[in-house]
């Protein structure tokens, strides 16, 4: 039988070891997927979830990739805040030990665990510490330094890897719509490192598509020491509203991995396709970074954008 997990891209080891510990009933208690945005930490711990509640497959385990299994309780972030609440966590601990578990056990899949406030990460320790039986805990995250040490000590760390660029073009091109560009995949490959999802985002979103190709005239107005190009593209994303925060976060984070492009020297994103050399381009990561965490800090949009852009071109 065929597991979910071999759906995963790359990660060969993690995968092989996952599905060993699986046959043979080894698999411990709390799971940690650890990856960056675009690498499948949240599809893996749906397909690890598929596998360990219905090795069989069939319908059952499409439910849990669907997420429409009962015997999945999903425990993430709400609200504008997007934290994990305590609240929540306890509605989960008392499920686990006053409802009662189908023969096939029980996941609680906990979708980006470092959101997590202090309250309900002690609440979430407490059932870790003393966990049911037949229950998985699989917790995904960006990075497990962002967790509290006493939740890490207690899960297994799997890190997931970015596939190599040539398989994720391949990837990409399996996906291009009808009309899109060929060279569309290769750039996107180049541009997130291999990262698949982040490449699948654009092909399947025009407004995403069109929000990285900005970033991509913002890093050559850079090069070329364009001021009013680059106000002209930030002018586009000084918004308030949700919406606007969303593709401004996007934006910056697409302009600093065309950045990293051109300083790994992927091809197309040398200085002779109008992009930043490396010298350039090591003082410029800093500094969108730097704009991007003021954001975060509900830092003024319109001066933070125009602040970035005059440093950019200040020669």
């Amino acid at each position: 039988m065929k597991s979910a997990l071999s759906g995963l891209r790359g990660n060969a080891l993690q995968k092989e070891a996952l599905q060993r510990a699986l046959q043979k009933g080894e698999l411990p208690h709390a799971i940690l997927l650890t990856a960056p945005d675009g690498c499948g930490r949240n599809y893996a711990a749906r397909c690890l979830a598929a596998d360990y509640l219905f090795p069989q497959g069939g319908p059952a385990a499409v439910a849990v990739h669907r997420g429409q299994s009962p015997e999945v309780l999903l425990i993430e972030g709400e609200g504008l805040s997007g934290q994990i609440k305590i609240d929540r966590v306890r509605q989960v601990r008392g499920d686990l030990f006053h409802t009662g578990l189908s023969s096939a056990g029980r996941v609680v899949l906990i979708r980006d665990a470092e959101s997590m406030m202090a309250p309900a990460a002690n609440a979430l320790l407490k059932v870790l510490e003393e966990p049911p039986g037949e229950v998985l805990f699989i917790l995904t995250a960006r990075d497990a330094a962002a967790l509290p040490a006493t939740i890490r000590s207690r899960c297994a760390l799997y890190p997931l890897l970015p596939v190599p660029n040539e398989e994720c073009a391949q990837v990409l091109q399996d996906a291009l719509a009808e009309g899109q560009s060929p060279e569309l995949p290769g750039f996107l490959a180049a541009v997130y490192g291999g990262r698949i999802g982040l490449g699948l985002r654009a092909i399947q979103s025009p407004e995403r598509l069109q929000v990285l190709r900005d970033a991509a005239t913002a890093a050559k107005a850079s090069a070329q020491n364009d001021r009013y190009e680059l106000m002209r593209i930030f002018s586009g994303y000084e918004g308030r509203g949700e919406e606007e925060r969303n593709r401004r976060s996007f934006l910056l984070g697409d302009l600093f991995d065309v950045l990293a492009a051109a300083l790994r020297q992927e091809p197309g994103f040398g200085e002779k396709q109008g992009y930043p050399g490396k010298a350039p381009v090591c003082r410029f990561l800093p500094l969108v970074q730097e704009a991007a965490q003021a954001l975060t800090r509900n830092a003024s949009p319109k001066l933070t954008l125009t602040t970035l852009a005059v440093k950019l071109t200040n020669r």
